[in-house]
């Protein structure tokens, strides 16, 4: 039994080799070799690395919803008239500033927290990294 099984390999040796038998005359000088049945590779290679936060840009986007937030306030307190109405002029710009500061800032805190949390889909590589 065991010499037949010798056999068949051997014969599949020669006929994977090239050099032996019919075939395309191209390939006559290319030699097959079979791969190993074992193979050197481990599972945790192929796995990502843990995530490194980004603690600037995560600093970033709480500075920008602070400010907004900080211009929103001052915007209505000065509609309200809690701040004198000589101020009453820069309204418009102020609440621009505070959108403009405010919505980008939201955004990158949502998602530095749902990444944190580890929600499908969210990830700290999605944030933008300073150099």
């Amino acid at each position: 039994m065991w010499k037949s099984c010798a056999k068949k390999e051997f014969v599949h040796n020669v006929s994977m080799s090239g050099k032996e038998g019919g075939g395309d005359k191209r390939f006559n000088n290319v030699d097959y070799t079979l791969l190993p049945e074992t193979d050197d590779y481990a599972d945790s290679q192929f796995m990502n690395p843990p995530a490194k936060i980004p603690w600037k840009p995560i600093s970033l986007a709480v500075i920008l919803i602070t400010e907004g937030f900080i211009l929103f306030i001052m915007a209505s307190l000065i509609v309200c008239g809690y701040i004198d109405a000589k101020y009453s002029d820069q309204i418009w710009l102020l609440i621009f500033i505070g959108i403009v500061k405010f919505i980008p800032g939201i955004y990158h805190t949502r998602l530095a927290i749902l990444a944190y949390k580890k929600v499908p889909g969210y990830f700290f590589e999605d944030m933008t990294e300073f150099d």
